[in-house]
């Protein structure tokens, strides 16, 4: 019985090695909160325009940002307001993050069950 979870751990070892040996370098583009050291920003999803700009919406303030490659410093390009909702003011936790075909961004906001659109327009930085 030993020896088939020996021989299992052995080749799981070789495994985590040869992975950690291909692994790739990764470097941070932008701290999107430099100056807190707590959680104030979180993000879980992020799009790209056909620049490769990136646009990401933050759950916490709503805000939805934008991060260019070359100058990464986050711009607030719009945010998803709280409302009111049974009484409790309740954020826009935007969550799934698109673009469509003209180049306008669609954020999910699951507490509201909407959409939400920024036209593209708004968006472009120059």
């Amino acid at each position: 019985m030993r020896a088939p979870f020996f021989a299992v751990m052995a080749s799981l070892g070789f495994l985590v090695s040869a992975i950690q040996a291909q692994a790739v370098k990764v470097s941070i583009l932008v701290d999107l909160d430099p100056v807190r050291v707590d959680r104030s920003v979180i993000v879980e999803s992020m799009t790209a325009d056909a620049r490769g700009t990136l646009y990401l919406p933050d759950r916490v303030s709503g805000n939805i940002l934008r991060v260019e490659a070359k100058s990464p410093t986050p711009v607030v390009v719009g945010r998803i307001a709280e409302r009111q909702i049974d009484g409790k003011s309740v954020g826009g936790n935007g969550g799934g993050i698109a673009f469509d075909a003209q180049g306008d961004v669609f954020i999910a906001t699951a507490p509201f069950s909407e959409v939400v659109r920024i036209r593209k327009a708004d968006l472009d930085p120059d």
